[in-house]
C-alpha cells in the first residue's frame, strides 16, 4: 500500500486550559492509550495516526483536505465551543 492510500486515523482533542472544573484530566491519557493502541499497525504501515492535540476546527479541517479520502476513522474528545 503506498504512502498515499495509507488510511488515515485522525485524533483530535481539545481541552479548556483556563477553566479547571471544565478541564477534563483523562484526556492526555486517552491520547498516549489511542497513540499505544495503533502503534503497532503504524509500524506496519497499515494506517498512520495523525493527532491533533488543543484542536480547532480549521486545524480538524485542514487534515480532513491534506489527506482527502484517506480518512477513515475521525476521534473526538473534550469539549466543543459554540463555534
Amino acid at each position: 500500500m503506498g504512502a498515499g492510500n495509507t488510511p488515515v486515523v485522525l485524533a483530535a482533542f481539545a481541552n479548556d486550559r483556563i477553566d479547571d472544573e471544565r478541564y477534563l484530566r483523562n484526556l492526555p491519557k486517552e491520547q498516549k492509550q489511542i497513540r499505544s493502541a495503533l502503534k503497532k499497525a503504524e509500524r506496519q504501515r497499515l494506517c498512520k495516526l495523525i493527532e491533533r492535540p488543543n484542536a480547532t476546527v480549521d486545524e480538524i479541517l485542514d487534515v480532513f483536505q491534506e489527506f482527502r479520502d484517506q480518512v477513515v476513522l475521525f476521534h473526538f474528545a473534550g469539549h466543543a465551543g459554540s463555534a
